[in-house]
């Protein structure tokens, strides 16, 4: 029994102990800049921040640095888009799909932080929750009693309770600039480049370099395994990598003589070049008749 293994939980696929391989890939050459191993049992997003210290400090290592994070929604968080934005790093992660900006119908005023219903009515910023399951930070705000007192919305709005509470997530504005970020055209394109580079590593990983099981017990034996899995798919690019280079060729030309050298530099008198020309011309023409003389000859032996 590996004490270290979970059980991962996925739709539509059986349950059974594992562990979680995080990779980090190149997007120029589809290199594996990092890997490693995980428990099962843990979120992609939980995992992001070691993965980006180990990525970060392997690449400082090289002399080398990473400025954009492409990565799908299971690795979108609050405190990953500060993170990363606190290390200077671009994130193009989208949101998961239950993220949402606020109260449906109301309009958020950023001088005044607060939240403005449809009657116009204001919700103001009370306090910051933190939640027990997941640490995850709330900004709490809530409504007076009298202002919700005969709306005629209140039924929808509030049921039975006496004032309407409003509870946003404490990362707001980093998840509205990634957002804004991801609708650019840019945002689109990176998408498009991260299924393309890192699916095709995780396909050849599993299928051909034998990461579709651990045969070893504990997590860190597990992490050696996925180590020389990662070190044997990038010793395989190298070897059938090839440089783009051009190719120069030099080739030595003969000296020229000292008139053509001359006339080269432009240091011969024009009237000489130009008799020079002349005489040429008449040596053309005179080669031509001669080589016109035997067929006039034979013109006139027919005639």
């Amino acid at each position: 029994m590996d004490p270290d293994a979970r059980i991962a939980v996925k739709t539509g696929k059986a349950r059974k102990l594992c562990y979680l391989a995080q990779l980090s890939v190149d997007t120029s050459h589809h290199t594996i800049t990092h890997v490693q191993a995980d428990f099962a049992d843990r979120k992609d997003n939980q995992c992001l921040p070691k993965l980006l210290g180990g990525l970060t400090g392997r690449l400082r290592c090289l002399g080398l640095s990473c400025s954009h994070i492409l990565a799908d929604a299971g690795y979108s968080s609050g405190e990953n888009y500060a993170l990363l934005e606190e290390q200077g790093m671009t994130a193009f992660i989208p949101p998961h799909g239950t993220y949402k900006g606020g109260p449906e119908g109301f309009t958020y005023d950023r001088e005044e932080d607060c939240w403005l219903c449809p009657q116009g009515k204001r919700a103001t910023f009370r306090k910051v929750k933190v939640e027990p399951k997941g640490n995850i930070k709330k900004r709490f705000y809530l409504t007076t009693r009298r202002d919700c007192r005969g709306c005629p919305l209140r039924e929808g709005c509030i049921g039975k309770g006496h004032e309407k509470k409003v509870e946003v997530t404490f990362y707001r504005e980093e998840y509205e600039r990634v957002i804004a970020r991801l609708k650019s055209r840019y945002g689109r394109k990176m998408k498009g480049l991260r299924q393309a580079t890192v699916e095709p590593v995780l396909g050849t990983l599993t299928n051909y370099m034998g990461l579709r099981k651990i045969n070893t017990r504990g997590i860190q034996q597990a992490q050696k395994g996925m180590l020389l899995a990662a070190a044997a798919y990038n010793l395989r690019k190298l070897l059938r990598f090839t440089p783009k280079t051009r190719q120069s060729a030099v080739m030595a030309l003969p000296r020229p003589s000292a008139a053509a050298s001359l006339g080269f530099f432009g240091l011969e008198n024009r009237g000489e070049i130009k008799k020079r020309t002349e005489a040429s011309k008449e040596e053309l023409l005179y080669s031509r008749v001669v080589q016109q003389l035997p067929m006039l000859a034979l013109v006139f032996l027919l005639w």
